[in-house]
């Protein structure tokens, strides 16, 4: 066997592939494949698992995540570690001396993707000498853990009813130990099994209902002959030779199976159609897997036949890949808070929700099924949603009670009802203000929402007018400030001459109103005015209006006293003729009346 430091450059080239693919985004695809204890020649092998990390068959392309290998020698394991390159890492690795039981199982993971937790590891006797092995894996970074469980086993091979029975035994030790984990754990299982048909035991065994039941996404029927070619992976070489067995295409001996969590509709989940013989292109039914063209990669024989060349010298097993979506990443923030609004006024708090799991194609990431709830004064809130991945945020209006003023402050939870979900929940703190309706009111001490004003003035007095204060009562910061719109037209002598003032707070504002006494005779002129009034302008704002009466009385002109000289007016004049007469008809009490009515006219 050659020794791996002389494929030093193969390993190198490799990693450099592996690395562009990781570059990616990392959706998950996991591989098993049974190595034949590397007996295969190994720039053949470093090929195909190269070729099987920008495999784009189903559409797209992405590194594979996980693989598990069975024929593992002990000798084996850091030479197939430098064939995958260093951006692998080696799982936890046992063998009970399973070299001479045709090698133990070997696991490796994308140290960007995933990560072992050693915990999780299982060491499981399936009988005939061989074990099989069980590995917990997670998703690198997500929170909260996004674990799955790999089996990887390598059952008795042979026909007849002895081989059967140990394929039997094998499976349901697998299928038990499955049952011990925790509930709703995602499971694969994979492995070299050579159950020869779908109506073998250790098939009806695993397919089986019950808790941890496999699904085989080629359905429970029959896998052989050519219209089942798809399916087949022993062997790519119809020659025995170099240690690695011939045969050709005809059997399906290699599995890539999932329990029922894998198919829940959330999180983790298996792409349908993507479960693949990788580099079988359906057309070599009992035939080497490179005899004449392979047509594998659609539209490109000559990457298609150099694969399959590969796999004719690597392995009497061709890979099994299949790939699953990865759990929704939840993303969510406050865009708008609300306020302030005044009592009974429409008001939302508007968020972005949105689904980033960062994935190559939309149907590789799972849908975001979200819901919200509120607390404190958001505590009716109740709002739900999904979104697929690949999608645009969506933003969503979450309407807040207004029916009182006040502060409104509370939390938004947003959270997901799927398992496995990233970033939940994610918690948003909200506050906001409700204000008061502004109040009109002719008092700043009462609310006073009608009110008589009396005056009275001289006929032919000339344009008298008349001042009116207006009050938004009540007001602080809890209350709207008010806009005064204009009052009612009054008619004659009446007039407004005043002009609409908007935010009036806490300070008073005077409305002018006239009065023209000209050529009115003495009596009592009442005049009912609307005063209109609305809310600032902001979500609930309403209109108003209180009554204002004008009683103003009109007296008739009073004749001049002092007017002595009889010319309608008191003044020098009339100063003059009291001096004149002095003594004989007037004296110091007719002065002091000219005096008093000076300028009376």
């Amino acid at each position: 066997m050659p020794s791996r430091h002389v494929y030093w450059m193969y390993s190198c080239m490799a990693a450099a592939v592996a690395l562009v693919a990781g570059s990616a985004s990392a959706q998950l695809a996991v591989g098993t494949w049974n190595i034949a204890q590397l007996r295969g020649d190994f720039s053949s092998i470093e090929h195909v698992l190269s070729e099987a990390s920008t495999d784009d068959k189903p559409g797209f392309e992405v590194p594979i995540a996980v693989w598990v290998f069975q024929e593992v020698d002990t000798d084996n394991v850091d030479d197939l570690h430098d064939l995958l390159g260093p951006q692998y890492s080696q799982g936890t690795y046992t063998s009970s001396s399973e070299d001479t039981y045709s090698g133990a199982q070997a696991m490796f993971f994308h140290s960007s993707i995933v990560t072992e937790i050693t915990s999780g590891h299982d060491d499981i006797y399936t009988g005939a000498g061989r074990r099989s092995d069980r590995w917990q894996l997670r998703l690198v970074g997500s929170s909260p853990a996004c674990d799955f469980y790999i089996y990887s086993s390598h059952f008795k091979a042979s026909t007849g009813s002895a081989n059967q029975a140990d394929r039997l035994f094998g499976v349901e030790q697998v299928l038990e130990n499955a049952e011990e984990l925790p509930a709703g754990s995602c499971v694969i299982y994979a492995g070299d099994y050579n159950i020869y048909s779908s109506g073998e035991p250790a098939y009806e065994a695993l397919v089986a209902d019950g808790p941890s039941m496999a699904i085989d996404p080629f359905g429970n029927g029959s896998w052989s002959g050519a219209g089942n070619a798809l399916k087949h992976t022993q062997s790519p070489r119809a020659s025995t030779g170099g240690g690695l067995i011939g045969g050709s295409l005809d059997d399906r001996f290699d599995f890539l199976l999932f329990n029922q969590e894998f198919q829940d509709g959330a999180g983790l989940d298996y792409m349908s159609g993507t479960l693949r013989s990788f580099g079988n292109d359906g057309n070599h039914y009992d035939d080497a897997i490179n005899d004449g063209t392979n047509t594998y990669f659609p539209g490109n024989n000559s990457r298609s036949n150099q694969l399959a060349d590969a796999l004719h010298d690597a392995s009497d097993h061709i890979p099994v890949i299949a790939n699953y979506t990865l759990p929704a990443v939840l993303s969510a923030s406050v865009v708008s808070t609300f306020g302030p609004v005044i009592v009974g006024g429409s008001a939302d708090v508007v968020l972005t929700i949105g689904n980033d799991v960062d994935v190559v194609t939309p149907a590789g990431g799972a849908d975001l099924n979200w819901f919200a709830t509120g607390s404190g004064s958001l505590s009716s809130i109740d709002e739900s949603g999904s979104i697929s991945a690949g999608s645009a945020d969506q933003f969503v209006a979450i309407p807040v009670d207004t029916s009182s003023a006040g502060g409104v402050s509370g939390q938004l939870t947003i959270d997901s009802v799927d398992a496995g979900t990233q970033l939940v929940p994610s918690t948003l703190s909200v506050s906001g203000t409700v204000l008061r309706h502004s109040n009109a009111s002719f008092s700043s001490a009462n609310d006073e929402n009608f009110r008589v004003f009396f005056s009275q003035f001289e006929a032919d007095s000339g344009v008298q007018q008349i001042d009116i204060e207006l009050f938004n009562y009540g007001f602080d910061s809890s209350q709207a400030t008010m806009d005064f719109l204009g009052i009612e037209a009054p008619a004659a002598p009446f007039g407004f001459i005043g002009t609409p003032i908007d935010g009036i707070g806490s300070e008073s504002i005077v409305m002018p109103i006239t009065f023209d006494t000209t050529g009115l005779e003495a009596g009592t002129i009442i005049e009912n005015l609307a005063v209109y009034v609305e809310d600032q302008d902001l979500p609930g704002g309403t209109a108003d209006s209180i009554v204002l009466v004008l009683s103003v009385e009109v007296i008739d002109t009073p004749s001049c006293v002092g007017d002595y000289s009889g010319d309608g007016r008191t003044d020098v004049q009339d100063l003059l003729f009291v001096i004149k007469n002095w003594g004989a008809a007037l004296d110091i009490t007719d002065l002091l009346l000219v005096i008093s009515d000076w300028d009376c006219s």
